[in-house]
């Protein structure tokens, strides 16, 4: 058997699947879910943010767990972006500015695509795990067309549906 970055293809197949079947279930309710963790609330088929809350359904909801809090208390993660060099030590702060600024605008579009956990391996070496593929794919388009000269590089694997995304810029 095979190993992903993030462990046992198995078990992480396992997770993704239990994560999509909690998002099914809430599917065939129309409204009345709330994320213990985030406060997202599960309103017409969508989750939404806490801000979007229809009023009417203000002292309806019930406690419940949105995909996203899901797959991030199991340590699972559908998305991994890795940057790494010399340029990225010297501009740290302003990179990392820029992606939560992407990452900001994209969880405003989508509630449930967001950053989950951002890993300092070392001063040149920074692992972000995200909830969506799509999101490390952006974050790696994002810091490529920013900063010229770096190298990026993707790598989708295909029972999972999980993106790993490289980014390596020295100078």
């Amino acid at each position: 058997m095979s190993k992903s970055p993030q462990g046992n293809i198995t078990h992480s197949k396992q997770l993704a699947d239990q994560a999509r079947k909690n998002e099914q279930d809430s599917k065939h309710l129309k409204s009345g879910l709330q994320c213990k963790y985030c406060k997202a609330i599960y309103q017409e088929k969508r989750w939404r943010p806490y801000a979007d809350l229809d009023p009417k359904y203000v002292g309806e909801l019930h406690e419940s767990v949105c995909p996203t809090c899901h797959k991030k208390n199991s340590h699972y993660s559908d998305g991994q972006i890795t940057i790494s060099g010399k340029f990225v030590k010297e501009h740290k702060t302003e990179i990392m500015n820029l992606i939560e600024n992407i990452a900001r605008r994209e969880e405003k579009r989508d509630v449930l695509n967001r950053i989950e956990r951002i890993d300092e391996e070392d001063e040149n070496k920074t692992v972000i795990y995200t909830s969506k593929n799509d999101l490390a794919r952006l974050l790696g388009k994002k810091l490529d067309s920013a900063y010229k000269g770096g190298k990026l590089d993707y790598n989708w694997s295909k029972e999972d549906k999980f993106a790993e995304v490289k980014w390596v810029k020295e100078n």
